[in-house]
């Protein structure tokens, strides 16, 4: 697996998080869609954080993920990084997503164990296969008869980052196949990337836009309060 593509890797000088009292109403937006309380967006399984490079999207995707572990509701992350060659690419993203699984219950960790004994070669199969075999079986194995109690939410960080355009693509339709396999579980998918065209219109995918919930870092989520409150703290 990637340790540095977790949200709390130690292995990432200064991870970008938002500063306390900053960003509130975009990081409690995405978090009332989580709890399914979100009102109209409650029934869209992928929330898009897109902005401009160096916007705060990796940021706020942190303090979700901080936020939401604490909650009980994070289920897994992974931050691409274009310099990081160990997490530049898709193929330890079935592998690292798996490996936070085994620390969420005994259970699961049972689970995803035999999953990789009886098919020792699952790690070479495709993403769809490896993220059904290693994250929704041993889900419903575990949390079929409770579904209200299931950690539900993956966080994709920088999906712009990640090695090249098909591979892209190829992510984002594993997780559009979890996403919507036939089940109690619902997982609900936080991808934060910059605006690329190619990504743009990945997203406008006809069986992706229906399920979509767009949040873009523009003037409606303005940030000069943001700015005021670090600059007086930071003065005083």
């Amino acid at each position: 697996m990637a340790p540095n593509a977790l949200h709390d890797s130690g292995h990432v000088v200064n991870p970008p998080k938002c500063y306390p009292g900053t960003r509130i109403a975009i990081i409690q937006t995405i978090i009332d869609w989580v709890a399914g309380s979100e009102g109209a967006n409650r029934d869209k399984f992928f929330t898009w954080l897109a902005g401009a490079a160096g916007a705060g999207k990796s940021a706020i995707g942190r303090s979700v993920c901080e936020r939401c572990k604490e909650e009980g509701t994070l289920l897994a992350s992974f931050f691409f990084g274009s310099r990081d060659e160990t997490r530049n690419h898709s193929r330890l993203f079935p592998a690292t997503i798996a490996y936070q699984l085994c620390f969420i219950s005994q259970g699961l960790r049972m689970a995803v164990s035999r999953a990789i004994e009886y098919d020792p070669f699952v790690f070479s199969r495709s993403l769809q296969t490896q993220l059904k075999l290693l994250i929704m079986d041993p889900l419903l194995a575990n949390y079929g008869n409770e579904p209200q109690s299931t950690p539900c939410l993956i966080v994709v960080d920088g999906l712009d980052e990640c090695s090249d355009e098909p591979t892209q693509q190829d992510i984002l339709d594993a997780l559009f196949s979890l996403a919507t396999t036939p089940s109690a579980i619902r997982i609900r998918v936080l991808v934060c990337s910059c605006q690329e065209s190619h990504i743009v219109t990945m997203f406008r995918a006809n069986k992706i836009s229906g399920l979509l919930f767009k949040i873009l870092l523009d003037d409606e989520y303005s940030s000069k309060q943001d700015i005021e409150l670090y600059l007086r703290d930071q003065f005083q």
